[in-house]
């Protein structure tokens, strides 16, 4: 056996073997791994942050000034960090996602919500965003890995069922 032949069944061992491992990752129980709960109600744990950021004692305050993306909230207006609920966000829907195989790490939740642009025209628009624990201050807070869209184009998307 020359050396391509044997590199050649090196590639069809190696591949065959990866394709194994899909297979068993597919069939193996990772569906049950995450579940999902709709909240109708806000649960209280996001509702209450701006109560916890005034009531906090002095470490946790110390803590939530130092954490690195809340200063730069504090300096860039787009930019946000604490999840503060209010009334007027329009929010839709609120899934939370838990994870069977960390049960000791904090929930992330998902929000839905509705609201006009303030920018120039005033649209409806359509934000699907995911909210974190942050490690440094300690409190549910906005991730970057939001959908910002046009409610007309979440309609479409949505009645294809692909939202």
């Amino acid at each position: 056996m020359n050396n391509t032949e044997f590199q050649r069944n090196r590639n069809k061992t190696i591949q065959s073997k990866f394709q194994s491992a899909i297979k068993e990752s597919n069939n193996s129980k990772n569906s049950d791994r995450y579940s999902f709960v709709n909240h109708r109600i806000l649960p209280t744990e996001l509702k209450d942050i701006s109560n916890t950021i005034k009531s906090a004692d002095k470490l946790h305050k110390q803590m939530i000034d130092s954490c690195k993306i809340n200063k730069k909230s504090k300096l860039s207006k787009p930019h946000r960090h604490h999840f503060i609920y209010d009334e007027t966000m329009g929010l839709d829907c609120v899934v939370e996602k838990l994870d069977a195989w960390r049960k000791d790490y904090p929930s992330k939740y998902f929000v839905k919500r509705t609201f006009k642009d303030k920018g120039g025209k005033g649209r409806l628009m359509v934000e699907l965003t995911e909210l974190f624990m942050c490690r440094d201050c300690d409190l549910f807070c906005w991730s970057d890995n939001r959908v910002l869209m046009d409610y007309d184009i979440f309609s479409f998307f949505n009645s294809r069922g692909l939202v």
